[in-house]
């Protein structure tokens, strides 16, 4: 699916709006599929405010090095698809100039008008 293109006012807006998780007890569920293993949970997340915005937050983790990490908010569209709004990283990486340290991907208007990934 595509994501339709977002401004900077609108990406700021989804990700000020207050949250709600609805399924608080999600569970942990193995990610072995070759190596690293790693643990992965998703929590549904509805609109504090307004129930038919939706959004999934996800926690992933190596089950060895606790420096492999990430975190992340999408967006559910209308139509389905997810528009990844912010992850988090933890410091097992390089990442371009940030060489071993947490860092923060967030979704800009101008990635999306590149054609690139969101955030």
């Amino acid at each position: 699916m595509t994501i339709p293109l977002c401004t900077e006012e609108q990406l700021a807006e989804l990700r000020a709006m207050p949250k709600r998780v609805t399924n608080p007890r999600a569970h942990w569920t193995p990610k072995p599929s070759g190596a690293p293993a790693y643990r992965q949970r998703s929590f549904k997340v509805c609109g504090d405010a307004d129930e038919k915005a939706r959004f999934e937050i996800y926690q992933r983790e190596h089950l060895e090095d606790k420096t492999d990490f990430s975190s992340g908010v999408a967006a559910i569209l209308r139509d389905g698809s997810r528009l990844m709004l912010a992850r988090y990283n933890g410091a097992s990486h390089e990442h371009g100039d940030i060489a071993y340290k947490p860092h923060i991907h967030r979704a800009t208007e101008r990635a999306m008008t590149e054609g690139r990934k969101p955030e």
